[in-house]
């Protein structure tokens, strides 16, 4: 673990030495909330730099298809550069060496696997999470340059994990990771990834009952292919998901975006966008959580953060809207008074 985590180290430091300035500036508005602002600027010709220049801010058009009342949704678009893919395939080189510094050729497969699988994707990537009402607790959707490759990468995967797992044997991990035959799925196709993990597998009684209301019977990972895209979906109902987003790309139907970047007040083209809202995260969990107090939960509008690449430099902005504020505060509080009343002591009652 050491050499893994000095290989992350590394790994950072090199980022840093490319990096020649980060501005940082926050406002706050007693009617409107907070914002944080930053910028980064590299040293001109280097990795970093390239990197930067090669990225172009885009409006993301794959919101739609995910789930409307997702607590977490996430888009983006980057463009790998030839240097980023090397560094990052040297760098998942160096995390497997360091795991198991004699088993050299596993340590290369991973590189290869990473690199290829970087230049099978095309930059476009949409995640939603924490849906109530669907039953899946994560769905994706990702833009392919070679839909194929990915495919067959996929349908490689279980080798790899296993071999990069057989370098953290002696911490345990047991899982045998399987991928079906692809099924043939009206204009796309869905292979099946099982990790090898059942909820009958958990020995404590409560514990199965919550991993079957999340995952369902058993962890499995379905990947529909369709067009240039892939779509993932992982959950209870993580199958019906991909077959909806299957068919929703297929129509070219998307619907209603509850979080966007133009409701924090940031721009629609940017490189990344994330929006999240804390209390409809909890009251997800609290769905699934036994022992979780019932309390009416406040919505908020949410977080918001956004970065994006101008040329020379990298800027972001984090939004904190004031209601978000009273929304978590207004959480706390209810849950701070439902833990009292849970605490208090029960009165016997008088008998004559």
């Amino acid at each position: 673990m050491a050499g893994m985590l000095q290989a992350e180290i590394n790994t950072i430091l090199g980022l840093l030495e490319q990096t020649d300035k980060l501005e940082l500036g926050l406002t706050v508005n007693p009617d409107e909330g907070a914002r944080l602002m930053e910028a980064i600027v590299p040293v001109p010709d280097t990795a970093l730099a390239k990197f930067f220049a090669a990225q172009s801010p885009e409006k993301s058009d794959m919101f739609g298809f995910l789930p409307a009342d997702s607590a977490l949704v996430s888009s983006g678009s980057i463009n790998f550069t030839p240097e980023f893919i090397d560094g990052y395939a040297e760098f998942s080189k160096a995390i497997g060496s360091a795991a198991s510094p004699e088993d050299v050729e596993s340590a290369e497969k991973m590189a290869q696997f990473t690199k290829d699988a970087m230049m099978a994707f095309a930059g476009g990537f949409a995640v939603a999470a924490f849906s109530p009402s669907q039953e899946s607790l994560v769905t994706e959707i990702l833009s392919l340059s070679d839909p194929g490759k990915m495919k067959s990468l996929i349908q490689q995967y279980p080798e790899m994990f296993q071999s990069f797992l057989g370098m953290y044997e002696n911490m345990g991990l047991d899982l045998d990771l399987q991928v079906a035959e692809p099924e043939q799925y009206k204009g796309g196709e869905i292979l099946t990834i099982d990790l090898g993990f059942a909820a009958e597998e958990i020995p404590d009684p409560e514990g199965q009952e919550t991993f079957k209301s999340i995952f369902g019977d058993q962890l499995i990972v379905p990947m529909g292919f369709v067009g240039n895209y892939a779509v993932v979906g992982m959950g209870k109902d993580a199958r019906g998901q991909v077959e909806k987003l299957v068919d929703a790309v297929e129509a070219g139907e998307r619907g209603a975006v509850a979080m966007s970047p133009a409701n924090f007040g940031l721009p629609e083209e940017n490189n990344f966008f994330l929006g999240l809202s804390v209390p409809k995260i909890l009251k997800w969990v609290a769905a699934y959580a036994p022992d979780a107090p019932e309390f009416d939960i406040m919505d908020g509008p949410g977080i918001g953060m956004s970065a994006r690449f101008a040329g020379s430099h990298a800027e972001g902005e984090l939004v904190v809207p004031l209601a978000e504020i009273l929304a978590i505060k207004d959480v706390a509080q209810k849950a701070q008074l439902a833990g009292r009343v849970e605490e208090a002591p029960v009165e016997e009652p008088v008998t004559q």
